[in-house]
């Protein structure tokens, strides 16, 4: 599916073989999580990286920062615990908003491991702006 979007960014089709990304590590990793909860925090439906289908034929199900067994940083942009999805602001502003600072907090408090698939601190994003990525929700959680 990634490497179906690569032309769209500028790269030669004719010169791409194959290639492995991190949302492709991560999802191996989560196989083996089969039956846990999860807290998900990563892209706004809006977002160039968002896929809807990210999660399908895995067995894991989303939960809270109470009763989640790990925390998925996959994006920076939306928290998600089964019953809603929430903006977290950190793509916009490089600090974690009051609900996703408050999960963390609860995560970090119970000793919730993180998987963190995209450690990137920066993105230049397609209107030249510049955005803040998972690597500094990461940051923010190890310091806890």
């Amino acid at each position: 599916h990634a490497l179906s979007k690569l032309p769209t960014l500028g790269f030669d089709a004719a010169k791409l073989a194959d290639f492995v990304c991190s949302g492709e590590q991560a999802r191996e990793h989560l196989a083996s999580r089969a039956g846990q909860r999860m807290l998900w925090i990563g892209w706004d439906e809006q977002f160039q990286a968002w896929d809807p289908h990210y999660l399908d034929g895995l067995d894991l199900r989303l939960a809270d920062a109470a009763t989640a067994d790990f925390v998925f940083l996959q994006g920076s942009q939306t928290l998600r615990d089964g019953s809603r999805a929430t903006p977290t602001e950190v793509m916009r502003t490089g600090a974690p908003n009051d609900a996703l600072a408050a999960a963390l907090r609860t995560c970090a408090a119970r000793g919730l491991p993180m998987v963190c698939a995209n450690p990137d601190l920066s993105v230049t994003l397609p209107d030249g702006s510049s955005g803040h990525m998972p690597g500094v929700v990461a940051r923010a959680y190890e310091a806890r």
